[in-house]
């Protein structure tokens, strides 16, 4: 997708500060686990429950995004990202299931199913395997189904010496199945040959057809073919079927007074156009065939399922077609992805899901505390703090949480820790990272999260709705017990903390980004200039004229620009004050910002013609005073002698 910045960009100057100084929502939790397939990347989560539906309790993103939700208020724009950081399983995505589809009641009679796949190695070796005997008679919801057939396709692959390669769950956040091969490189197809229908609804032997009526078999083959089985009452039965136009053929069947004479003949039928049959099963005639196919006609002996006893791949969609449209597979086969690098699985999210997500955490591979603050790991945050920090098209800020003991340990000068490379004392002296923080904690890898999790929530479009992250909770989080010099350690590198004060309240501090911005500061001064961007769009899109290139037109962007500026005035992103800036326009270093913030645009007349013939608009440069916050307060008491 093409940004909006190329149209219409707006650029933040964050100045440097002389101390301690100073829409946006949607977080992205980038993991590892194998629960997203790498080409979806990303999947939508809004509480914790559907989170809980769809990670293990064991993995970094189930805890990180438990975090997230617990906050209060409780966010409900999350997003969790794949990372195939040791690659990614071959996999087998089904086409989401009808209210019957997961009718467990349907299911439960499928007591003699079968499920077939096709494992293709790396070589181009083809392992066709067939779970028989399925029994879903005892399956109390979809996920038993899915253990029942993972059990029994494995028990064929071990029989193969193919070990125990396959997964099958059900998504119940996609309302799917999927199935997964544990061997590298290697990947998955449902084989055509395991297409089976059925006939008879009943599954009794006393059902023949009704006069008149149609069987039509469907093959899909380069060509498509229909063959047209008509029922008679008297007659003959053809032989063959006969060419009835362009790829259409015809046959009629007479109706014996045996339901398996009948039978019989349909078999002979199909048998002419390579289907074999069998109608001596014991839910009704059953045929296979080498070629995707489909069941259609009027006839009463079509199941409406007529595959829901037998074949669970085409029961659960796991299989290439269904009858309603026979072209469209029922599945998507995804296949085995080498590793990848930390930032070419952001990048990928950046680029797709860019506009939908603000801030950002990465999990670690693994569940081991002892490995998240390594040099590797403080390697891969700072990548990731570069790219964050480089890019232009979307804004975002980055979580780094830290459990490493030398940020507040006095007894070792810190030159390596995350906090410290953030710092200005750090890789970028002397103005360190705006959109990376770093939270200390020594129990918790995800901290931060949880500090994202309080800010995401802000509506900027309430009065005074901007929170001051400083005092604010954290729960799930342990406080830190600390001393006054082990807290001005941390906050040395203005790293952050939950910390335990002596009236039993712990709280933030102080809140800051890796440069010393208070975080939010910058997510306000962006939700600032994304809403500006977001506005001028708005305006060219919807004027029914064009906006002339003249002081007309440049005056109806400023008064837009000045919309949304008075609205930061009122959420508490900016307010009235002194400008210690650079001179803008009319605006000089010291003087005294009455509304909070000052607008100017260069005048038509210095305009390049190149510019003008482009129909560029005039720079529109504003100034604003951002509202900050109090933090902490020294009160004089003077008592009369």
């Amino acid at each position: 997708m093409i940004p909006v910045s190329r149209l219409i960009s707006s650029e933040i100057s964050l100045a440097s500060s002389p101390g301690l100084s100073t829409g946006v929502s949607g977080c992205l939790i980038l993991g590892s686990s194998d629960t997203i397939p790498v080409a979806e990347r990303v999947h939508n989560y809004s509480n914790f429950d559907e989170v809980k539906a769809a990670f293990d309790k064991t993995s970094n993103e189930y805890s990180a995004a438990k975090l997230f939700f617990q906050q209060a208020p409780s966010p409900v724009n999350l997003k969790i990202g794949r990372w195939a950081s040791s690659g990614s399983n071959a996999m087998i995505i089904g086409n989401s299931l009808t209210p019957v589809d997961k009718n467990i009641a349907i299911l439960n009679q499928a007591t003699n199913a079968f499920f077939s796949i096709c494992l293709v190695s790396a070589t181009g070796v083809k392992h066709y395997l067939t779970a028989v005997n399925i029994n879903l008679s005892t399956a109390v919801n979809l996920n038993a189904v899915a253990s029942k057939m993972t059990t029994a396709l494995n028990s064929v692959a071990e029989s193969l010496h193919l070990g125990s390669p396959f997964k099958i769950s059900y998504s119940s956040s996609m309302n799917r199945f999927e199935i997964r091969c544990s061997v590298a490189q290697d990947s998955l197809t449902v084989p055509y040959p395991q297409l089976i229908r059925m006939f008879n609804p009943t599954g009794t032997a006393d059902v023949n057809p009704v006069k008149n009526t149609t069987l039509i078999v469907t093959l899909n083959e380069s060509i498509p073919k229909n063959y047209t089985i008509t029922f008679i009452e008297s007659g003959a039965t053809n032989g063959d079927f006969n060419p009835n136009g362009i790829n259409n053929y015809s046959a009629n069947v007479v109706i014996a007074t045996s339901v398996a004479d009948t039978y019989a003949l349909i078999a002979t039928l199909l048998g002419k156009i390579g289907l074999v049959a069998n109608i001596t099963d014991e839910v009704g005639g059953v045929f296979t065939t080498d070629s995707p196919t489909v069941i259609s006609g009027d006839s009463n002996i079509i199941h409406v399922r007529d595959y829901v006893h037998r074949n669970l791949g085409n029961t659960l969609r796991l299989t290439r077609y269904d009858a309603t449209t026979p072209t469209t597979p029922l599945f998507t086969i995804l296949p085995y992805y080498t590793s990848e690098d930390i930032l070419n699985a952001l990048v990928d999210c950046d680029h797709r899901f860019g506009r939908e997500w603000y801030g950002l955490v990465v999990t670690n591979e693994d569940d081991s505390i002892s490995t998240i603050d390594d040099d590797a790991h403080v390697s891969r945050n700072l990548s990731i703090a570069n790219y964050i920090e480089a890019i232009s098209t979307n804004k975002h800020i980055f979580a780094i949480s830290s459990m490493d003991p030398i940020i507040p340990d006095g007894a070792t000068a810190d030159t390596t820790s995350i906090s410290y490379q953030l710092s200005p004392n750090g890789l970028r002296e002397p103005d360190g990272y705006n959109r990376s923080f770093c939270q200390y904690s020594s129990t918790n890898m995800y901290a931060g999260v949880s500090l994202l999790g309080r800010l995401l929530t802000t509506d900027f479009n309430q009065n005074n709705s901007v929170v001051s992250v400083m005092w604010k909770d954290e729960p799930g989080i342990i406080p830190e017990n600390l001393s006054i010099e082990e807290v001005d350690r941390i906050e040395l590198n203005n790293c952050n903390v939950f910390t335990q004060y002596d009236n039993r309240v712990a709280i933030i501090e102080r809140g800051t980004t890796g440069a010393g911005w208070y975080i939010e500061d910058v997510i306000g001064i962006d939700w600032l200039a994304i809403a500006i961007q977001n506005a001028l769009f708005h305006l060219l899109y919807s004027s029914p004229n064009r906006i002339p290139q003249d002081n007309t037109g440049v005056g109806q962007l400023v008064a837009e620009v000045e919309k949304v500026l008075a609205r930061a005035v009122k959420n508490g992103v900016i307010s009235q004050g002194v400008w210690y800036g650079n001179p803008v326009g009319e605006l000089g270093t010291g003087s005294l910002l009455r509304k909070g913030y000052y607008i100017y645009s260069d005048a038509l007349s210095s305009q390049s013609n190149t510019n003008r013939q482009l129909g560029v608009a005039p720079p529109i440069y504003i100034a604003v005073n951002r509202s900050g916050s109090i933090r902490s307060v020294n009160s004089i008491i003077t008592v009369n002698p």
